[in-house]
């Protein structure tokens, strides 16, 4: 019911529709398919590399990247170990998938459109 002269904003539509934006969309399958990977016999758990020893990083679940390329940076390994190290510790310490799925969608919600 909103026509284009009327100039509506994206994120307001997108919240008024309860939608997420490509781009948050995006974060959250990456989240989610890390969780899995950590969590359970994912196809990706290879891919996946937890972070060990007595440090902050360990203790938060971080993972490393396992490839050392200029590819890297391309590729889905890289930008997903860079969100799931900046998403917060009810994330990366989730016990269960419904509990991360949860707290994923919320995170994600705080990502720009």
């Amino acid at each position: 019911g909103v026509a284009r002269k009327d100039k509506a904003n994206i994120k307001s539509l997108l919240s008024k529709l309860g939608w997420l934006s490509i781009n948050q969309l995006v974060a959250e399958v990456r989240l989610m398919e890390v969780w899995k990977a950590l969590n359970t016999n994912s196809s990706l758990s290879g891919l996946f590399e937890k972070v060990e020893g007595g440090t902050r990083a360990a203790e938060s679940n971080k993972i490393k990247v396992a490839l050392n390329s200029q590819l890297r940076e391309n590729s889905f390994v890289y930008p997903t170990v860079k969100l799931w190290n900046s998403a917060p510790r009810s994330i990366t310490l989730a016990k269960t998938q419904l509990k991360s799925k949860k707290e994923i969608r919320q995170f994600v919600k705080s990502l720009p459109v």
